[in-house]
């Protein structure tokens, strides 16, 4: 790791040289010509922050009720129903940022409690908290950092997250970041090194109350990105970017050979880059963008398992038909890791469509679809998992807004060698109020 460590500060620390005579001209890199729906403000009925000293605080309570069809994510087969229940969610969250004319501090803080009526095992509390920080050392340098820490659970559709289980999994993840900016009239380089902490707990079977283990899973990332770009015009820059990650687990999982019976230590520590260019974009034609084509490259360390290479994407476009619409597209292509003990990686491909539709000041509809390909390492399984549905927000006033959203997930699941079904299906309801002090 201390390599990585190592080449990002000093990449940080040449933007810092060259900050010294460049002049930053930011309208090359200006990307408002059009308003997203949901970022118009609406003075009659947007929330007002409130200023605490040299801070400006944006804060809410939201309460809100949901049902589903399927609590445990379930396959529904025998010895694995499908159970309905409501929910009942409270949360509380706070952001506090100085609105000084350099430089800036800010301060955020979630404390959220979800309560299922029938399955209380199912319920939990989430606490997310975090700081950051931006120096402007000149017009055309800065630097930012940030630190985060969030505790909360695993959904039932996630991976290693499952009907066999008695409750989610929990989960911590400690985050820091340290970013450089650099930026002249038509040069624009950014650098980024995030280190991540996470750390799992086992869970229990349901049925047999023994350990369902996720120690393997502690492990600590290092992400290295590094990005130049171009502006070939005020409305496009064109780019190359480089990300180099590590990341290493704090103990070995052990697999058991099934036709010799022994186990043996396996390491899902891993090197890994992302090579890509692409383009940054908001067009005369109503299209703002950005999106990255290249290769992808993930050495195993432990040489059981194969290295997973191959086309890498990350693209997000908006489309503005109208004043009163907005289309957001994504797209992905990328290795994850899964949660699973006898697969070390998944090969992700992703597609995403979000609609947005001002009907009028006060009320915003949406309708969002999503189609994610898992495809794993090691193992015979490939998923589909779909996500679609449709929300609501209506804005009674400055003080108090509502939401109501429908959605259905579905996992088809396509595995060999595995009398557990992850396949499922769930669909779901639910309404918020928001209040603003």
């Amino acid at each position: 790791m201390k390599y990585l460590r190592n080449s990002s500060l000093i990449a940080i620390a040449t933007l810092g040289l060259m900050s010294v005579q460049a002049n930053a001209q930011d309208n090359f890199y200006d990307r408002d010509k059009y308003e997203a729906v949901k970022d118009r403000a609406q003075p009659d009925f947007d929330p007002e922050p409130v200023r605490l000293g040299a801070f400006v605080v944006a804060s809410d309570l939201t309460v809100g009720v949901a049902t589903t069809d399927n609590v445990f994510a379930a396959s529904g087969n025998t010895g694995n129903p499908e159970e309905s229940d409501t929910l009942l969610s409270a949360a509380v969250s706070a952001d506090a940022r100085t609105d000084w004319s350099v430089h800036e501090v800010g301060l955020r803080g979630r404390l959220g409690r979800t309560e299922f009526s029938d399955f209380s095992d199912e319920s939990f509390t989430e606490v997310d908290v975090g700081a950051s920080g931006r120096l402007d050392v000149s017009r055309a340098f800065n630097v930012s950092a940030e630190a985060s820490i969030r505790d909360t659970v695993q959904p039932r559709s996630n991976y290693a997250n499952g009907a066999q289980l008695d409750s989610p999994i929990e989960f911590t993840r400690t985050t820091v970041r340290v970013a450089g900016n650099y930026q002249s009239e038509r040069i624009r380089w950014t650098n980024a090194l995030r280190l991540t902490q996470s750390d799992f707990d086992d869970g229990f079977f349901r049925n047999t109350n023994t350990v369902f283990e996720q120690d393997f899973r502690d492990n600590d990332d290092v992400n290295f990105t590094s990005r130049l770009s171009y502006a070939v015009s005020p409305n496009i820059a064109v780019f190359g970017q480089g990300t180099v990650t590590q990341t290493e687990y704090d103990s070995a999982r052990t697999v058991i050979d099934p036709t010799t019976l022994v186990a043996t230590p396996r390491v899902r520590d891993s090197d890994g880059y992302v090579v890509a260019g692409g383009v940054n974009f908001e067009t005369t034609n109503l299209l703002r963008g950005d999106i990255a084509i290249g290769f992808f490259s993930e050495d195993k360390k432990d040489n059981a398992f194969e290295d997973v290479d191959g086309l890498s994407v990350d693209g997000n476009v908006e489309w503005f038909p109208s004043r009163l619409t907005t289309v957001t597209l994504t797209a992905g292509r990328r290795v994850t890791d899964n949660g699973l003990i006898e697969s070390p990686s998944t090969l992700q491909t992703s597609f995403g469509a979000n609609i947005d539709h001002e009907f009028s000041r006060q009320v915003i509809g949406s309708l969002f679809g999503s189609i994610v390909e898992d495809d794993y390492q090691e193992i015979d399984r490939k998923d589909d998992y779909t996500r679609f549905g449709a929300g609501l927000t209506y804005k009674l006033n400055k003080r108090a807004h509502v939401t109501g959203y429908v959605q259905n997930i579905e996992r088809d699941a396509s595995i060999t060698g595995n009398a557990f079904d992850p396949s499922f299906s769930t669909n779901e309801i639910g309404i918020a109020l928001s209040i603003f002090p």
